[in-house]
């Protein structure tokens, strides 16, 4: 089920319809202090530019949701390595382990590369978040330190 509002403008519950799910969403968003962005629909050649402006414009340290996409194809990829390397690579990406998304990440990066993805916000938010033995956070100075 989905809000959506009427001609007259009143909210309405509706059932989702094949084009809500292909259909590109990106909402901003704050969890417990990190910038998350999160993304859902289909990642493609005709709205990856979009993307990579939504992670480029937001704040430089992030999580990028990607739970909600239903397809991605090589540009939607090349948009989020385009967005994580102008953050200097203080980004990380959240899917679920079993997802589209999770298979073409394991075809296109190896399991252990630089770019970090996580399979839950809490897991993501607990990369940033400073240990004890450290004041800093956990992923952002890392990443920006590893070599391109």
């Amino acid at each position: 089920m989905r809000i959506a509002q009427n001609a007259g403008g009143t909210r309405v519950l509706r059932k989702l319809t094949a084009r809500d799910l292909l259909e590109l969403k990106i909402d901003h968003r704050s969890v417990e202090g990190h910038s998350v962005i999160d993304i859902g629909g289909e990642i493609d050649l005709a709205n990856a530019p979009k993307i990579e402006k939504a992670i480029m414009t937001s704040s430089r340290c992030q999580i990028v949701n990607l739970t909600g996409v239903t397809y991605i194809d090589g540009e939607g990829i090349q948009a989020l390595i385009n967005g994580w390397k102008y953050h200097r690579r203080k980004v990380v990406f959240v899917f679920p382990k079993e997802s589209r998304v999770a298979r073409i990440w394991e075809i296109v990066f190896r399991p252990e590369a630089k770019i970090k993805s996580f399979a839950t916000i809490d897991e993501a938010v607990a990369a940033f978040t400073p240990s004890e033995s450290h004041s800093e956070p956990a992923v952002c100075p890392t990443l920006a330190l590893e070599p391109a």
